[in-house]
């Protein structure tokens, strides 16, 4: 087989389904091979192509290697293909700027829009990582270890990541893509994604310490958020607000903000959306709360059960959380004790946290983002504070204050979107 033939038969790649105008992107899988006699990798999205590929003499099949999106979708980029007829092989490059530089050089030909993926890291996507071997040419690989591998063979070099691509089983087919997930804004404040999902809210009536209040109900969030990794900051708050009302101000810029209350923190949120339009910022629902508190457990505390309700020792809550038992009666410095599964820190103890939600009865059935009760007289706090008690800081205990009411023990945290 020649070079000719090669260029024919990679020319003849074609899209399928571009259309801007059209609702729906499939998500096709890239399939790539292998010549040996040319000692080149080849990328290919359509399936006849892929067939004709696999039956030839002088090309290996050898994996499905990366997602793409046939068409746009909200926030992707289109992927260009050229060709280098010397060496007969392919680049990708999502950089417009590397594209025509290659394309003026006359080494490369443009073959187009080869399909579209992500320029930045989105849910449900991963990095596909470009190497480049002077006997072997491009590579793409989207595991570390894989791309770590060939780094330790000596024969590539990393040129960085080419793209981020639908990871398997992503369904993006017809929805926008989200800009949620973990990200840190100018403000410090570090978020993680928290995925949609199915878990029992509230606690079971084995549970020691539990309330009447916690009526236990299979909740359903359909989709996934991103959450603060800690309270807000004093810090943070006098970066937006100006100002410090902190009553343990002395304990400093990263101790967590209190002495505020629903109502301050609504002018906060507002202030922030203003300042930081690329998101929209709130406070979690009680059902966000919880489930993020969790971290995937069903357990009083996300790391597990509570063996002590008063000030005495749980081994359990000391790892996680400040509160009576090991506090000295004051707030601390955010995420100096252990994470949960999600890498939230602060869940239990050091300040309650005030959820969005008017406070009310826990349904009895199951329910589907739930957002509370129509209307109250008080809003929901979670998690239990530097003064509470160890049944004050488990994952299901609830609590409530007014909207206009503060304390030393009150903070929060936010959610995005």
């Amino acid at each position: 087989m020649n070079k000719f033939n090669v260029k024919v038969l990679f020319v003849s790649f074609v899209l399928l389904c571009i259309g801007i105008s059209t609702v729906c992107a499939e998500v096709l899988p890239v399939y790539r091979f292998y010549s040996d006699y040319f000692k080149r990798h080849f990328y290919t999205i359509d399936e006849s192509e892929k067939d004709f590929l696999q039956n030839h003499p002088y090309i290996s099949y050898q994996d499905t290697q990366f997602n793409v999106l046939s068409q746009p979708v909200s926030a992707t980029v289109p992927v260009f293909r050229l060709f280098h007829s010397e060496t007969v092989s392919h680049l990708y490059t999502i950089d417009q700027k590397e594209k025509d530089s290659l394309v003026k050089s006359q080494e490369w030909t443009d073959e187009g829009v080869a399909f579209y993926v992500f320029s930045k890291s989105q849910i449900n996507t991963e990095p596909v990582f470009r190497l480049f071997s002077l006997e072997y040419g491009h590579l793409y690989v989207t595991t570390r270890q894989g791309k770590q591998e060939l780094l330790n063979s000596g024969l590539f070099c990393e040129e960085g990541v080419a793209f981020y691509a639908p990871f398997n089983g992503s369904d993006l087919s017809c929805t926008p893509t989200s800009t949620t997930g973990n990200f840190t804004n100018s403000f410090g404040m570090t978020f993680v994604r928290i995925p949609a999902g199915t878990f029992m809210m509230g606690s079971p009536s084995s549970e020691p310490g539990r309330s009447y209040r916690e009526t236990q109900h299979q909740v359903t969030l359909t989709k996934d958020y991103s959450m603060m990794t800690t309270e807000i900051t004093q810090s943070q708050w006098k970066a937006v607000i100006g100002s410090n009302s902190s009553y343990f101000s002395s304990c400093g810029d990263n101790c967590p903000v209190e002495n505020i209350s629903w109502n301050d923190i609504q002018i906060f949120i507002s202030k922030l959306n203003t300042m930081d339009s690329s998101r929209q910022y709130r406070l979690p629902t009680e059902a966000e709360w919880e489930r993020a508190a969790r971290g995937g457990s069903s357990t009083a505390f996300a790391n597990g059960g509570i063996t002590d309700i008063g000030c005495d020792y749980d081994p359990n809550l000391d790892a996680m959380g400040w509160y009576c038992g090991n506090s000295d009666d004051k707030t601390h410095t955010v995420a100096q004790k252990s994470p949960n599964a999600y890498g939230l820190y602060d869940m239990h103890g050091n300040v309650y946290e005030l959820c969005q939600d008017w406070y009310g009865d826990y349904p009895t059935t199951t329910v589907t983002n739930p957002k509370g009760v129509s209307d109250g007289s008080f809003r929901v706090l979670r998690g239990g504070c530097w003064s509470s008690t160890a049944r004050l800081c488990r994952s299901a205990i609830r609590y409530y204050i007014t909207p206009v009411d503060r304390s030393y023990g009150i903070g929060f945290r936010l959610v995005a979107f």
